[in-house]
């Protein structure tokens, strides 16, 4: 009985733990609608980046030249018309960034800086290839977000929620 009753406190757990994490991914998500929405609009050659540490956060909203620029060299724009933060730190795998502001990577967790792009509706997940050698196109979304990489990068930066 006692087993009975332990499995379905934990299947309850689950359930609660799955519906606050889809509720705080909605929520990153309706964050970055409404960055979109009130962002000027795109120039010819512009990209917009957005530097969201966790949802309703934003340590950058604005746009980068396109010509060039790299998910890496992006956050030199923003470094220059913000005075945001960045370390980068080179392993194995190339460089990747370590931290931006305070917001450092935590080997204990695993949550970490990671990049996605909105291109032509669909978003591409930036944990296969360096930020140095990410191009970026004009019209293109840069999103920079702190946390853990992604259990199924084809369901996009919120789970699928958008």
């Amino acid at each position: 009985m006692v087993s009975r009753i332990t499995s379905w406190k934990m299947g309850l757990g689950v359930v609660l733990f799955l519906l606050v994490m889809g509720s705080l991914g909605g929520l990153l998500y309706l964050q970055v609608l409404s960055h979109r929405a009130s962002t000027p609009p795109l120039g010819s050659g512009d990209v917009h980046l957005l530097v969201m540490p966790q949802a309703g956060i934003e340590w950058f909203n604005g746009t980068v030249p396109a010509a060039g620029t790299t998910a890496l060299s992006a956050l030199q724009h923003a470094r220059e018309a913000e005075n945001l933060y960045y370390e980068t730190l080179p392993g194995p795998e190339g460089v990747r960034v370590r931290e931006i502001n305070s917001k450092r990577e935590d080997v204990t967790t695993g949550e970490a800086w990671g990049y996605w792009v909105l291109r032509d509706g669909q978003w591409l997940w930036g944990g296969g290839l360096r930020p140095d050698w990410m191009s970026l196109r004009s019209g293109d979304t840069l999103l920079w977000v702190y946390g853990a990489p992604p259990a199924d990068p084809a369901l996009g930066p919120f789970g699928g929620s958008g």
